[in-house]
């Protein structure tokens, strides 16, 4: 029986066989890189192997002397014996999958993938393979993508109603992957676009990759002029508590990403409105992938390994989460939702002390939201609805009608936090249009 020709060691993946890591985190001698995110892409190896389209993207952040040899997609080199061999990701611009072959053994590691519509990099191709390591950032069915070209639109419209209204759009995106896919989709008739400094660093390496981009303005270089007034300003979002958002004026601020379809992360931080736009494959891009690969063996890394692995085994694969120190990133950001909150009840239960308590409130209330105030005063006082359908049951429906295992419409729920939102997200609406909404029915 064949094995995997890749297994998790203290630097990252490893392949014992041809003696090269994947991805690595540790110190190595060779290192093959399936695309240049900083998580996957670090100065840690004596040689690097990627595709060609990432040369510029590695030499701009690892620096320019790395010792880097490139590979076309489709392009085989032997290493030790095993057969490496490149195909795209669908990330970002040249991301790929790794195929290796050893023997009539092939495992195939994806890296990020993606499978919507990306105009900035060659399309997601499926890899036949004996093992499949497949990354699952999003592997849980509330993960659904819509278009890409109607989120596109929806950037768009945006800006344009903030640019009628006086203000600037600033939009936070990963510098490198998002922001230029974006960029490729903005209209540069409504206003001039302005990049962050990271942002413009990629933008050179895609345009040497001949990937057509609007001509940009770099930072504040143009001293905030008044003619900036309505620009769009692409920039990470490590940037909000930065100096260089200084714009002489008023903003509208969005942010860009798969995380942005649940509510309580698009109530995180500064910003106005969340795009749902993300360079990783949904839930249905996950189990599609899998099923083209016609893997027998499916080892899921970096996200929800867990709970895809569970289900793939439900459906007959021999599947286990393969851990790396890399996987099951956690969102700080999740955390800090209920942390106020957390604290605020703590402490009302540990204090009796009228005025210890008034202060506690007191300090909740600056640092909270009116929606998280109201909701947290309804939670303490016992001013809560009156609940007229037990959880049970409407797990129950939910299973039906999504077609999913209770346990994982559990773990959607752990996830989300929010029943509602879990039904929207889980189950597709039937469309009846009876001329009035629910507010005229009840």
């Amino acid at each position: 029986m064949s094995r995997s020709l890749l297994i998790p060691t203290p630097q990252g993946l490893y392949c014992p066989v041809g003696d090269f890591h994947i991805d690595p985190h540790g110190q190595v001698d060779r290192a093959i890189i399936s695309h240049g995110h900083s998580d996957h892409a670090r100065k840690v190896a004596k040689k690097y192997l990627a595709h060609k389209d990432s040369a510029g993207i590695l030499r701009t952040r690892l620096g320019r002397g790395i010792s880097l040899s490139t590979l076309e997609y489709g392009e085989s080199l032997t290493l030790n014996g095993v057969r490496v061999t490149l195909f795209p990701a669908g990330h970002l611009l040249g991301s790929s999958q790794i195929r290796c072959e050893y023997r009539g053994n092939i495992t195939a590691f994806t890296g990020d993938f993606g499978t919507t519509k990306n105009d900035t990099c060659e399309p997601f191709q499926p890899v036949k393979c004996d093992t499949f390591i497949p990354e699952s950032t999003f592997g849980l069915p509330l993960y659904k993508w819509e278009a890409p070209e109607i989120v596109y639109q929806e950037i768009n419209d945006w800006w344009r109603k903030n640019r009628d209204k006086g203000l600037a759009s600033v939009l936070y995106c990963y510098s490198l992957g998002k922001a230029q896919r974006i960029l490729n989709a903005l209209d540069p008739s409504i206003a001039p676009i302005i990049v962050h400094e990271s942002v413009g660093q990629m933008n050179v390496c895609y345009r040497d990759a001949g990937i057509k981009l609007p001509q940009t303005l770099k930072g504040w270089d143009r001293g905030g002029k008044p003619s900036d007034a309505g620009a769009i300003i692409l920039a990470p979002q490590s940037a909000i508590s930065g100096d260089w958002r200084t714009f002489p004026g008023k903003y509208s601020t969005g942010f860009a990403s798969g995380w942005m379809l649940l509510k309580k992360m698009r109530k995180l931080g500064d910003i106005d409105k969340g795009f749902v736009l993300s360079d990783h494959a949904d839930w249905s891009g996950l189990l599609n992938a899998v099923k083209e690969t016609g893997a027998e063996r499916v080892y899921p890394t970096h996200g929800f390994t867990k709970q895809l692995s569970r289900y793939l085994k439900e459906l007959g694969y021999d599947s286990s989460p393969l851990e790396t120190t890399n996987s099951g990133e956690k969102m700080d950001e999740e955390k800090s939702i209920m942390k106020a909150f957390v604290t605020l009840f703590r402490n009302l239960e540990e204090s009796a002390d009228h005025k210890v308590r008034m202060d506690q409130i007191i300090d909740f209330f600056r640092v909270s939201t009116e929606e998280e105030i109201t909701s947290a005063i309804d939670f303490l006082s016992g001013n809560r609805p009156k609940k007229l359908i037990d959880i049970s049951t409407l797990k129950d429906a939910i299973q039906q009608m999504a077609f999913l295992p209770e346990w994982l419409v559990e773990e959607s729920y752990s996830h989300s936090g929010d029943w509602a939102e879990v039904v929207s997200l889980l189950i597709k609406p039937v469309k009846i249009d009876t001329g009035k909404n629910l507010s005229s029915w009840i």
